[in-house]
């Protein structure tokens, strides 16, 4: 007996999930009983592709999941024709996620499907944001484009070389041991030296070679 939309709309609202992993809509349902998974892969028209976890499980959970373009595009239809209740919020974003996908998505593309044609201005836009200290995903995010299309923009077809971190001058290396004596925090100092305090940067690692070096002690007091 195939399965109605209405119980697929209430298996999925206890059992699934609409989330965004790297800017791009996933979705999964997870039970013990595969059968039944199975039997709402052919109701949706999906293909997914299955995972199995057994690790400290009494039984097999299985994991029913799609993110290809054509897959999200069924489900995203699907829900709109028919809106989870309980999960109407997860959707709503899953929704967006996959219409800014569709607009940079281009099925002619083997490997990276979502990279299309962009445009000389938004391609020269992403050079100056890039040159100008941005981050690949703020870039995407600002130019409304994956961040893989940037990467590939930037690197395969400008040949823009990647970042590297500026060397710490002299006098940044003992302003960096004594605010780190001083009590700050890595991210206190970098604010006060303009730097960022995740990595690449490491600066606590710089702050401990830069005691070495300068033969003092770090700890503060």
């Amino acid at each position: 007996m195939p399965l109605t939309p209405d119980y697929i709309v209430g298996f999925v609202d206890g059992e699934g999930t609409f989330s965004i992993v790297h800017g791009k809509p996933y979705f999964a349902i997870s039970n013990n009983n595969k059968e039944i998974l199975e039997e709402v892969r052919g109701e949706l028209g999906i293909r997914g592709s299955f995972i199995v976890k057994a690790k400290g499980r009494r039984h097999p959970n299985y994991v029913l999941r799609a993110n290809a373009f054509d897959d999200v595009k069924i489900i995203v239809k699907f829900f709109e024709e028919h809106p989870p209740l309980v999960k109407r919020e997860a959707f709503q974003r899953f929704r967006e996620a996959f219409y800014r996908w569709a607009e940079h998505f281009h099925p002619t593309c083997s490997r990276r499907r979502h990279r299309r044609d962009i445009s000389e201005e938004v391609v020269r836009r992403m050079k100056e944001l890039y040159e100008g200290g941005w981050r690949l995903k703020d870039i995407a995010r600002e130019l409304k484009v994956s961040e893989d299309a940037v990467s590939y923009y930037l690197y395969k077809r400008l040949k823009v070389g990647q970042r590297r971190c500026r060397r710490f001058t002299r006098e940044e290396l003992e302003r960096l041991v004594e605010l780190r004596r001083r009590g700050l925090t890595y991210r206190e100092m970098a604010g006060i030296l303009g730097r960022r305090w995740k990595k690449p940067d490491g600066l606590g690692d710089v702050a401990r070679r830069a005691a070495k070096e300068l033969g003092v002690s770090i700890n503060s007091g």
